[in-house]
């Protein structure tokens, strides 16, 4: 029978009044985690910080009385984890909806988005990239590299003893050579090294890219085809330089081990995962791969361990009692006739107190790397929407006073029992949570031996 003509409209105003109620008891069952106060259409746009942003979160935190923060911009979530019970649930117990990567478009338009392993998102490149790195530096291989280690930092050692002033140069030439003699089997010089520079160049670039607020086009990724002339356009500028740097730095070492293979040099780490796949019958994919993962290994770790470095230099400066505690554990074991070795870690606990300080006190990367949700998700009846961005504020969760009194002061003590032993608390959390934890994390804390604990970091 045909519907009455007049009837349309009204049950067309039930249906949408149907919807709307719908709607709105959704939302009203269905609330984000608290955080600062959205305006109108922006959200919170104008409230997320370009500068110091953990101290920010941590901040928001404590106001809102929750471990758990939310904030829009547009049309984006952010949630930031301020515990790390909330980041294992999430980021490992949850592994299967957290372990992907936001977009972010103008690393994309500099053409860092396909290589770089620590933005890829998760799926079948980002497995084969890993594969790669656990080949390099799972728990069981890092300790082939102690040569290099070791001969490394006593030329460090040297140097900062020839020019103590020079100490920042030192150390940052000292975590550039450790890791492209590891590579590459090059020597770093002393100062003003080509791959040093160059890579240094395109990482700040491509760092700079990536911040929130860095260019227009992270907020309206349509931009990235206006022409250049157009307002908001500028960034092909920036691309176009950042792209140079980045074609050098991904093809020049490669092209250098290649030649060196050529003449029977194969003790680069490098050299030898390409001999590997040639003998595999090999393939371009797979060469790629293998030089995108020194690469990156090389721009990533480089800059965390000067940084971690230099942060230590500056404790042991402030703090001459801890200092001089070290030095005497150290002058105990060895009764200064010789230098400690990888094989006295265990033996040296309140050295190893102060390794875990140094990276609670000043973490290197304080909310880690985002990680953006693949589903909707619920946690502590909050809603997460799906490709959310999520972030573990490891800065705050280092000042939790319940866990780590007196959280600003360096107190190596804090990892110590009443008898002077380490204490179960080992784990690093600036080296991530879940699948995208730090590969290079046992060769980042010169992991030298399996002991107790050291599985965790």
């Amino acid at each position: 029978m045909a519907l009455d003509a007049s009837w349309i409209l009204p049950l067309a105003v039930i249906a949408l009044f149907a919807a709307i109620t719908r709607r709105s008891l959704w939302y009203r069952r269905t609330s984000y985690p608290p955080g600062p106060k959205p305006r109108f259409f922006l959200g919170n746009t104008f409230d997320i910080p370009t500068d110091k942003s953990w101290e920010t979160y941590g901040r928001w935190s404590k106001e809102c009385k929750s471990t758990i923060i939310h904030a829009t911009a547009l049309d984006k979530h952010l949630v930031i984890l301020n515990s790390p019970e909330d980041a294992v649930e999430l980021l490992e117990k949850r592994a299967q909806i957290y372990s992907s990567r936001p977009r972010i478009p103008m690393l994309e338009v500099l053409d860092w988005a396909e290589f770089n392993s620590s933005i890829l998102p998760y799926g079948p490149l980002w497995r084969t990239h890993r594969r790669v790195y656990q080949q390099l530096f799972r728990m069981g291989t890092v300790a082939q590299y102690r040569p290099i280690q070791a001969r490394k930092t006593h030329d460090a050692l040297r140097n900062l003893l020839s020019t103590p002033t020079k100490f920042a140069a030192h150390l940052k030439t000292l975590s550039s050579a450790v890791i492209m003699s590891i590579m590459y089997d090059y020597d770093v010089s002393l100062s003003g090294d080509h791959f040093v520079d160059l890579v240094e160049k395109a990482v700040h670039e491509g760092s700079l890219a990536a911040l929130p607020g860095s260019h227009a086009v992270n907020v309206f990724p349509f931009l990235r085809h206006v022409p250049r002339w157009f307002p908001g356009g500028g960034f092909h500028k920036v691309a176009d330089r950042c792209r140079k740097l980045t074609y050098e730095m991904r093809t020049a070492p490669y092209e250098m081990v290649r030649k060196d293979m050529e003449k029977g040099n194969h003790n680069s780490a490098m050299g030898r995962l390409l001999a590997e796949s040639d003998a595999q019958g090999g393939s371009k994919e797979r060469e790629k791969v293998i030089s995108d993962v020194a690469v990156m290994t090389y721009a990533a770790g480089s800059d965390t361990t000067a940084a971690a470095l230099s942060s230590f230099v500056l404790a042991m400066t402030i703090h001459p009692d801890v200092q001089r505690k070290a030095r005497e554990e150290i002058l105990a074991l060895t009764g200064g006739e010789r230098l400690p070795v990888c094989e006295d870690r265990d033996s040296l606990p309140y050295l190893e107190a102060v390794y875990r300080e140094l990276l609670r006190w000043r973490p290197v990367v304080p909310l880690g790397i985002p990680h953006t949700s693949t589903e909707d998700d619920y946690y502590k009846g909050y809603f997460i929407p799906k490709d959310s961005i999520v972030m573990a504020n490891v800065w705050t969760m280092t000042r939790d006073e319940s866990v780590y009194p007196d959280p600003e002061n360096f107190l190596p003590e804090r990892f110590l029992d009443e008898h002077g032993n380490l204490t179960e608390d080992d784990r690093i959390l600036v080296y991530g949570f879940g699948r995208r934890i730090c590969v290079g994390r046992y060769l980042a804390s010169s992991t030298c031996c399996q002991s107790k604990g050291r599985g965790r970091q």
